[in-house]
């Protein structure tokens, strides 16, 4: 006799109160409390203009001092996202209703992915939690 691998499926659960459901439904969603790793990318370090007060004079390769307005930083702001998948917004109406209002309330970015058929929700890189991996093949250019 074969067994089967597949989850019983629970029936009843469609009968519970409402409320009930949709505490179920909440608890079910990912802890957010967690540091996201992003990757590296090529193209994010950029110019940006100082106020008067923070220039420097520098010398430049002639041997002439200038006023140089500009400083380099990191624009985290225009990384590519990690996807992350929440499943629970595939189940039902109800179940995507309470991850769609879970995703706005954390700042997620919502896109629906072509090449897999379903919605990815995307994270915001925020520079005073989040990790930036620099892979080892991506050292020099960094």
């Amino acid at each position: 006799m074969a067994s089967s691998t597949e989850p019983a499926p629970f029936s009843r659960f469609s009968r519970l109160p409402t409320e009930l459901r949709l505490k179920i439904w909440r608890l079910s969603l990912p802890d957010i409390d967690c540091i996201t790793m992003h990757n590296w990318q090529k193209g994010y370090w950029g110019p940006r203009n100082l106020p008067k007060a923070k220039r420097r004079r520098t010398l430049n390769s002639s041997g002439s001092t200038s006023d140089k307005p500009i400083a380099f930083s990191f624009h985290h702001e225009k990384l590519r996202g990690v996807h992350v998948d929440i499943a629970m917004a595939l189940v039902n109406r109800e179940a995507r209703g309470i991850a769609v209002d879970w995703v706005r309330k954390h700042g997620f970015t919502m896109h629906y992915n072509e090449a897999r058929g379903c919605p990815v929700f995307v994270p915001h890189f925020d520079p005073m939690r989040d990790a930036l991996f620099v892979g080892i093949d991506q050292w020099r250019p960094f």
